[in-house]
């Protein structure tokens, strides 16, 4: 087995972008994968950043809940480039679950990760929900960046708009 895991993984790693689209790659046929895999938080680093650059969150969400289950976790730069591309696709709802989920686990994340989590709760339209990660941020001891700023600001400057008609 661990002659396979050995040739498997530089093919793994170097798959082509483009032949996640054209090729259909159940998520579930990844996990058994990982128990042969040496590296494999490079692994599943690899194919979730593959995943979100394909623009194929939905799998990447999968594979994200399989890797949970199976008692994994992400890099934190997976992590983020995982939340990137559910921003990119809208997923706002899905970011705010994966990102509660990971903190309830005691997993450390950066400014970036809140940022996204806080522009989800915006563009959901829950300020408070935004406002209470960003002062969940500040007793983590982080300090909110311009983006969290701007992307509040900005939330509550159409709060008020739309509240006060134009």
């Amino acid at each position: 087995m661990a002659n396979f895991a050995n040739q498997t993984q530089p093919k793994c790693l170097h798959l082509p972008k483009s032949s996640f689209r054209e090729i259909p790659l159940p998520p579930q046929c990844l996990v058994p994968i990982l128990t042969i895999v040496q590296h494999k938080t490079l692994f599943i680093d690899t194919i979730l950043s593959v995943y979100a650059e394909s623009k194929l969150p939905n799998k990447g969400a999968q594979i994200y809940n399989l890797i949970r289950e199976d008692g994994n976790f992400l890099s934190l730069s997976a992590f983020n480039q995982f939340l990137k591309s559910l921003v990119s696709s809208s997923q706002f709802d899905k970011i705010l679950e994966i990102f509660a989920n990971v903190v309830d686990y005691g997993i450390g994340v950066d400014r970036f990760s809140y940022g996204k989590a806080i522009q989800s709760a915006v563009k959901l339209r829950d300020l408070k929900r935004g406002l209470e990660l960003m002062n969940h941020m500040k007793k983590c001891g982080l300090n909110p960046n311009g983006f969290v700023y701007n992307v509040l600001i900005g939330g509550l400057c159409k709060q008020i708009v739309g509240v006060g008609g134009g």
